[in-house]
């Protein structure tokens, strides 16, 4: 039904309640019921597509991640860290250093050098400590995979 059609058949409705109000006597007239087989509407409602599902993040770790901190210290690289790691960073992003530990069996977590910032996270958390971004690639098995980058 369009919607003109509708939008004229809900005023009518509510015209003749409130005119069956108005009456002050109940109505004890039987409710009329349409005769004739009752018809399907001519087109189905529109259904709106189906999202996919969200891509689940990989628990390998990149190629390109390695367990030396020394590249990490422009604040660009990626990183595998298997205990508690100390990155040395230069000062343009905001940070002298990070501390990267696993808290847990999915879980890592990261304290700027001073300990006034910190953050965790699990596989695809994305966090930003001054004008350092930090991707969780993986944590798994008692490795994470760090992706490092100056926002």
């Amino acid at each position: 039904m369009n919607r003109p059609v509708r939008a004229l058949l809900g005023a009518a409705v509510l015209l003749g309640a409130a005119a069956g109000c108005a009456a002050g006597e109940p109505d004890t007239r039987p409710l009329a019921v349409p005769s004739g087989p009752a018809t399907a509407p001519s087109a189905a409602p529109p259904t709106a597509p189906s999202a996919p599902p969200p891509a689940t993040p990989s628990v390998r770790p990149p190629v390109s991640a390695g367990t030396d901190v020394k590249p990490c210290y422009d604040g660009t690289c990626e990183i595998q860290v298997s205990r508690r790691t100390v990155i040395p960073l230069r000062k343009n992003v905001g940070l002298a250093g990070l501390t990267v530990s696993i808290t847990g069996p999915d879980r890592v977590r990261v304290v700027a050098e001073d300990g006034m910032m910190q953050a965790g996270g699990t596989t695809g958390t994305r966090l930003t400590l001054n004008r350092l971004r930090i991707e969780v690639l993986s944590v798994a098995d008692g490795k994470a995979v760090l992706r490092l980058s100056p926002t």
